[in-house]
């Protein structure tokens, strides 16, 4: 089980990002041996270096990134596409300023996380959920994943997101950070928790990609038809089946992981 280094740091925001990203990880996957991977900057070379180094650590599954850009060509920042390829699930946060296209969640074989507001009564139990107006969403310049149906994305190239999870910093999560409880958000902690889902797993990579399994299991999320991030025609709303800020749905059990 995976715990955040102790030591001290000069960058307090991205201490609580790899905190928020442990947490998220573990409550879904309590069992689940984390190891975090620095780079040396928050620059997409050296982001794409840390991917490269997590996907040869053995007995690796999946790989969470909760963080993004302006959209880049993934030519030059193959490890993405080279950990999918060695049956890895690669999971990206699609971005945390509403409509907008961000990478690596833009990267074809990478499956972007989209975020929700989530609703529980007064018992803690779910109640539902609607998208977060903060989700990141849209039709992205580089190719389409196979798993993706463009008919119903209306995307000719990769479309956000795939999935999606709880992510309004309004109803967020609890993250035990420097001595004390602190509630978070972004789909910095939508990413973390669907990596888990698929680690939990962790038998996708026998029958095909973790991003196929995914979006033939549709059925298996809990379909999203409330709620927006934007005013555009196709990726702004959510609505039945997919959509951009939401993708297919969010988890409700481990059918689609």
């Amino acid at each position: 089980r995976g715990v955040a280094s102790t030591g001290d740091t000069t960058d307090v925001g991205w201490a609580q990002e790899t905190e928020l990203d442990l947490e998220m990880a573990s409550a879904v996957c309590p069992n689940c041996s984390l190891t975090v991977v620095e780079a040396a900057s928050p620059s997409f070379s050296d982001f794409n270096q840390a991917v490269a180094l997590a996907s040869t650590l053995a007995g690796v599954v999946a790989i969470s990134n909760s963080y993004g850009g302006p959209e880049v060509s993934e030519a030059k920042l193959m490890a993405y596409e080279t950990a999918y390829r060695a049956g890895i699930a690669v999971l990206a946060s699609s971005g945390d300023s509403g409509y907008g296209v961000q990478s690596p969640a833009s990267f074809q074989h990478v499956i972007a996380v989209g975020g929700t507001s989530l609703s529980v009564d007064s018992k803690g139990s779910y109640s539902g959920e609607r998208a977060w107006s903060g989700a990141g969403s849209g039709c992205s310049a580089g190719a389409a994943p196979e798993w993706q149906d463009t008919t119903l994305t209306h995307c000719s190239g990769k479309a956000i997101a795939d999935v999606s999870a709880v992510a309004d910093p309004a109803t967020g999560v609890a993250v035990f950070y420097d001595g004390q409880w602190a509630v978070f958000g972004g789909t910095s902690a939508s990413a973390p928790i669907v990596a888990g889902l698929f680690a939990l797993k962790s038998n996708y990579g026998i029958s095909g990609s973790a991003g196929s399994l995914l979006w033939s299991h549709a059925d298996s999320l809990r379909d999203v038809v409330d709620g927006a991030n934007g005013t555009c025609r196709w990726f702004c709303s959510s609505t039945d089946g997919w959509d951009g800020p939401t993708g297919l749905g969010t988890p409700n059990g481990t059918g689609a992981f």
